[in-house]
């Protein structure tokens, strides 16, 4: 007697993602978390705005839950309002302390913050702070008395 062949079929899919009856996030809020974390909010920051623990933001944050949401393109950024950026990735680019910011600012040789009405959150413009990195790349530095 033959057998039959019978197209075998794959397992079905386990649930992920907003399918989980567990989940406090979707797609769209992963997409924003991955932004700001790109825009230098910090896990714990984005755990604490979106109520989940530390540990699932690592997660999110560096793809290892949430494969299945693809990272956005870059948006193109000409002809709109300019961008603000929070002090973790003022720190991140110019690896300036927040001591000599202020002294630098004080004397007018940083940008200057923006407060955020409402908020003790302050921000700043990033393409001031790329200018300001650039001019001390042509210029030779930060003035003042190097530290010993």
């Amino acid at each position: 007697m033959k057998k039959s062949k019978t197209a075998i079929s794959p397992p079905p899919r386990r649930p992920h993602g907003s399918q989980l009856w567990s989940t406090n996030l979707d797609e769209s809020e992963v997409y924003k978390i991955r932004r700001m974390h790109a825009a230098g909010w910090s896990i714990l920051a984005l755990a604490k705005t979106y109520k989940v623990t530390w540990l699932t933001m690592k997660r999110i944050t560096s793809g290892i839950s949430w494969k299945h949401v693809r990272p956005l393109e870059p948006e193109p950024r000409s002809g709109h309002a300019p961008r603000l950026i929070p002090w973790a990735a003022v720190k991140n680019r110019t690896g300036l302390s927040r001591r000599t910011v202020a002294r630098l600012t004080e004397r007018e040789e940083f940008p200057p913050s923006r407060p955020v009405p409402g908020t003790k959150l302050t921000l700043w413009v990033e393409s001031e702070i790329d200018a300001w990195i650039e001019a001390r790349v042509q210029g030779g530095g930060v003035k003042g008395k190097a530290r010993r």
